[in-house]
């Protein structure tokens, strides 16, 4: 798949894009991230868990092209080798990317070198979160491309990966 990406995104007509996989070579994704850019499109990534991903010197680069990049709090202390996610906030907040962090019941947070935001989640009966961060970031993604204030991007985002969690199965 990884493949066809790299042959297709060239072609994207699109204002911005989501890639949502474990990039075997970050600098090539930086490079295609920066083309991309310079296009004028905007771009996201949730990489998901990923440990050999740490390993890849040109991660922190490929973040620094991104406009937004989603983790949750497990990823967010992986991907930057901390082990409490409150040690992990000052790195996050250092990238160029603005980050979102995903906390589930807990609701989520935009952390940007010029400020943070918190926006708590609508208390949902769960009974699967299968899918609940892949919808999260489709209903930031949503309200982001509509012109919606980061606030009302979280809340968005909130919505949608709640509304995942209230039925067995990914929606």
């Amino acid at each position: 798949m990884e493949e066809r990406l790299v042959r297709l995104i060239p072609r994207v007509k699109a204002s911005h894009v989501h890639l949502c996989f474990y990039p075997h070579d970050c600098a090539r994704w930086t490079a295609i991230v920066s083309k991309l850019r310079k296009r004028g499109l905007t771009t996201s990534w949730d990489f998901g868990w990923n440990e050999p991903l740490t390993n890849d010197r040109g991660l922190t680069d490929l973040i620094d092209a991104l406009d937004f990049v989603f983790v949750n709090e497990h990823e967010a202390r992986l991907y930057t080798g901390s082990t409490t996610l409150e040690q992990s906030i000052p790195e996050w907040r250092g990238r160029k990317a603005i980050t979102i962090v995903k906390l589930g019941e807990a609701g989520a947070v935009w952390l940007a070198p010029d400020r943070d935001i918190h926006v708590d989640a609508p208390s949902v009966k769960v009974v699967d979160t299968t899918g609940a961060g892949d919808s999260f970031n489709a209903g930031f993604l949503v309200a982001w491309m509509n012109g919606k204030t980061p606030e009302q991007c979280l809340t968005a985002g909130n919505r949608v990966g709640a509304a995942a969690t209230r039925q067995a199965g990914g929606l």
